[in-house]
Parts: structure tokens; C-alpha cells; sequence
């Protein structure tokens, strides 16, 4: 297996416990979407999707979510009355905390609202099945169904997405509620629970960090072209990063605190949206063109100062346009409470699979003058005078190239120079030399201090936090 897919394999193994559907076939979909189309339709192949389990368990999961799904909590209300409902402890507790008679009776009466934990559950289902059948829908089997299932699962998740329900993966609790509503429900619960040991016996079991079914994963995708691991590396740098900050020692904190992952989204893209955060400072690590503070709740993208010119210069193709506007990575940074003002740097992931010419770093020293010039404006960019001296930007390194051919100066001497906050405007990584794929447990100090470096920065540059009520806290 390539270095390249050794490391997107760990990675993935890595990630998977935090995915909103953390089992086998969960991640195989998350897996398989972030190929490119051609090996998406080779890596779809190996799933059995006619199978009647499949059909069977989606129909299954379609019945529950129609259903108005509910639990029963109960709350205290003051009855004149003496009824069967009364709470006569609340009502003593009540009548010994300094109340004048006539001491309020307390009833426990129970209301209807929707059962959250289950439905949301069930979501996680529906969309995991929904993507692995759009994954699929472009191969090439006659009478296919896909499209016609996946609407299906589509239509019955609607009405829960608007609850904004929070991912949770399906399991035994969750089986053992609904089984007890009636027959109908329990015979839908038996369909996804042989739905998903079906998928069990096909990939292994659940746990989604086994080595041999992410090994069975890498031999998948070993067929797969350069354009295909170009990709998947774009996805690999970020995950590394998100995971070398998780281990950062105490030089490598932005703050007072380690950093923590606070989500792993996984928007309708090939590339997830990390969310780490250290004290009051959150850390977004995602893909494309950055994107400004929050204005009445909704951020917008930053103005591309090349596009005037790329649209002229390059109206048919759009080449210039696409790599102004695209960065393969963009962290950013604000305090929490406040995400008016945010910070920025950029990254780009790029290997070279045919050898080790000059004009391969030639092009990635030329993504990295299009990054400052597109976004420059907003990375407080200042180029150096006729006195000489160097560019700066207000978080350095503001563009950063992962490579894969031995770019960049040695580990020590990087850690040194990002832990002095000393960085250049323009910093290059190697896969190899700095991502560590061979290190077993994995680990990057090199990827810890660069962001916690950015980190400190950020810090500086957004000024005083301010204050948030967390939780839990008076």
C-alpha cells in the first residue's frame, strides 16, 4: 500500500469513533465519499445493496420515522384538587419551605413529546443508507432501484431533520424502546437489526478502528488513479492535523488548555469540517473559500481579489479562478461567544506521483502566491518595501504546502522556529518527513507546534475573549 493511502487509512481509523455513524458500514461510506467519481463507482462495487436484508432494513427504518415517535416525561403543576396525579412528596417539600397555608397541592402529570434519542438514531441510519445508495446510484445494474430507495429515505428523514436532532448511532437501547411500542414496530426493529448484521458479516464487526477492515479499505482503494489520492491526501492532512493537536505536549497549547475536538461534521462534500477548541478559542479546519464572521448568523465568503482578472484573462477555463478561490485547507480561528472576528491561514496538500522535478514545487510556491493575492486583504498581508524586509501576514505561516518530496527543513529545527512564533509567510511540510506514516502509535509534533503556533497568534489578534456562560457553571 502507498504512503499516501497508509496514512488516509490511520487516519480513518482515527476518525471514525467521532462520525455520526460510527460503525463498519459508516465508515465505509464515509470512506467511499471522498473519492473521486470514477473510483467511487469501483469502490461501490463491493457493496451488495440488492440484497433483501438491505431493502428490508431501509423499509424498516422508513416505518419508524414515519411513526410520531414519543416518550413521556412529567412535570409538576398545582392542582386545587385531590386526584390520584398528586405528587405528595413534592407537595410536603413544598409546604416545609416557608409557604403560608394554603399549602399548594402538586400534581405529576406526564405530556407527550418526541423521543429525540430514537429518532435521532434512526436519522443516523437513513442518512448512512441514503449516501451509500447515492455512492452507488451511477453503476451500471439493470433494473436498479437506488434512486427510488434513496428518495424513500430521503422523504422519511425530512420532517426530523427541521428538530435538529443530534447524531446517535443505533444500538441495543435504542432497539429494546421501539420493540416495546407494538408488533409492527418490532417486526421494522428485527429488519434493521438484520440489515446491519448482514453488513457485519459482509465487512466484520463494529469496531470501526480494526486494522484488517481498514486494511480491506486501503486494498480498495489501492486500484484508485493519482487524481483519486490527490484527493484523499487534501482529506488526510486535515484529519492529521486535527489529531497531531489532540497529542500536543504543554509548549504546543494556544492557551492555558489542550485543545479538544468539539465536532466532526461531515457536510454534503467530499471533505470534512473539524472544530477543535482550547479555552475560549475554537479552531475550524475545513476546505474551499474562507469565509468572513458571523452576520446575523450567517457567514459569508470573502471576496476574491483575483477574480476581476482570472474572469478576463481566463473566461472559458476558469483555471485561475478555481485555485484563488479553493484553498485545500483553511484554519481558522475565534473566541468563543464572539464569532464576529475571525482569523485565518491557508494550506495546500499536493504530491507529486511521477518523480521529483522543480516544476512540481514551481507549482505549489505559485498556489501559494494565488492564495496571498486572492485573500491577502483579509490575512492582513503587508509585502515588503523598497527598504527591504519580509512579507507578513497576521498569522504565520499564512499559506502552508504539504507535500510529498522532501520539502521543508528538518523536524527539530521547525518545532523550534514555530514554537518561537518565527515562522515565514510561505512553510512547506513533507508527508514522509513531517506526517509520520510509519510511527506506531502515529504521532506529528511537527503538525502540533505548527497550529498551536497559529493558535498563540490567533490569540494575540483577536484580543481580549469575551465572556461565556458555559454550562454547568454560575
Amino acid at each position: 500500500m502507498s504512503v499516501d493511502l497508509q496514512l488516509f487509512i490511520e487516519q480513518a481509523g482515527w476518525v471514525a469513533p467521532r462520525l455520526e455513524d460510527p460503525s463498519r458500514i459508516g465508515v465505509m461510506t464515509w470512506v467511499g465519499r471522498r473519492l473521486e467519481p470514477a473510483a467511487r463507482r469501483r469502490f461501490a462495487e463491493h457493496f451488495p445493496l440488492s440484497h433483501r436484508a438491505q431493502k428490508d432494513g431501509e423499509a424498516g427504518v422508513c416505518a419508524l420515522l414515519n411513526r410520531a415517535l414519543v416518550v413521556h416525561p412529567s412535570r409538576l403543576l398545582v392542582q386545587e384538587e385531590v386526584s390520584r396525579a398528586i405528587d405528595w412528596s413534592a407537595t410536603y417539600a413544598r409546604a416545609t419551605a416557608g409557604h403560608r397555608p394554603p399549602y399548594p397541592l402538586l400534581a405529576r402529570l406526564r405530556y407527550p413529546v418526541p423521543d429525540r434519542s430514537s429518532l435521532g438514531a434512526l436519522l443516523s441510519l437513513a442518512r448512512t443508507w441514503s449516501r451509500l445508495l447515492e455512492m452507488a446510484e451511477t453503476q451500471d445494474v439493470a433494473g436498479s432501484d437506488y434512486a427510488v430507495r434513496r428518495a424513500a429515505l430521503r422523504r422519511a428523514s425530512a420532517p426530523q431533520l427541521v428538530r435538529g436532532l443530534s447524531p446517535t448511532p443505533f444500538g441495543a437501547r435504542h432497539a429494546l424502546r421501539l420493540r416495546r411500542l407494538d408488533e409492527q414496530a418490532a417486526a421494522n426493529v428485527k429488519c434493521i437489526e438484520e440489515a446491519m448484521s448482514f453488513w457485519m458479516r459482509i465487512f466484520g464487526s463494529s469496531n470501526a478502528a480494526d486494522s484488517d477492515a481498514l486494511g480491506h479499505v486501503g486494498r480498495l482503494l489501492q486500484v484508485a488513479d493519482a487524481k483519486n489520492i490527490d484527493t484523499l491526501m487534501e482529506a488526510t492532512v486535515a484529519l492529521s492535523i486535527a489529531r497531531a493537536a489532540l497529542d500536543a505536549t504543554r509548549p504546543d497549547w494556544p492557551t492555558l488548555f489542550p485543545w479538544t475536538i468539539r465536532s466532526v461534521d461531515d457536510p454534503q462534500s467530499m471533505y470534512p469540517v473539524i472544530r477543535l477548541q482550547s479555552g475560549d478559542l475554537i479552531c475550524e479546519i475545513s476546505k474551499g473559500t474562507p469565509l468572513g464572521g458571523e452576520v446575523n448568523g450567517t457567514r459569508n465568503k470573502i471576496a476574491d481579489c483575483l477574480s476581476p482578472w482570472a474572469d478576463e484573462a481566463l473566461p472559458s477555463t476558469g483555471k485561475a479562478r478555481s485555485s484563488g478561490r479553493q484553498p485545500d485547507l483553511v484554519v481558522s480561528f475565534w473566541f468563543e461567544g464572539d464569532p464576529s472576528r475571525i482569523v485565518f491561514a491557508l494550506g495546500d496538500a499536493k504530491r507529486n506521483a511521477t518523480g521529483d522535478g522543480e516544476g512540481y514545487i514551481r507549482a505549489s510556491l505559485d498556489v501559494a502566491a494565488t492564495y496571498l493575492m486572492s485573500f491577502g486583504h483579509r490575512m492582513g498581508l503587508t509585502l515588503a518595501g523598497a527598504e527591504g524586509g519580509p512579507h507578513r501576514t497576521a498569522l504565520m505561516p499564512g499559506v502552508t504546502l504539504f507535500c510529498r518530496q522532501g520539502t521543508g527543513r528538518d523536524a527539530k529545527s521547525a518545532i523550534d522556529l514555530l514554537r518561537a512564533d518565527r515562522a515565514p509567510v510561505v512553510m512547506a511540510f513533507d508527508l514522509e518527513k513531517h506526517m509520520e506514516p510509519e510511527a506506531r502509535p502515529w504521532h506529528a509534533p511537527v503538525l502540533a507546534a505548527w497550529l498551536g503556533s497559529l493558535g498563540r497568534q490567533a490569540v494575540r489578534a483577536l484580543g481580549t475573549a469575551p465572556p461565556v456562560r458555559r454550562r454547568g457553571r454560575r
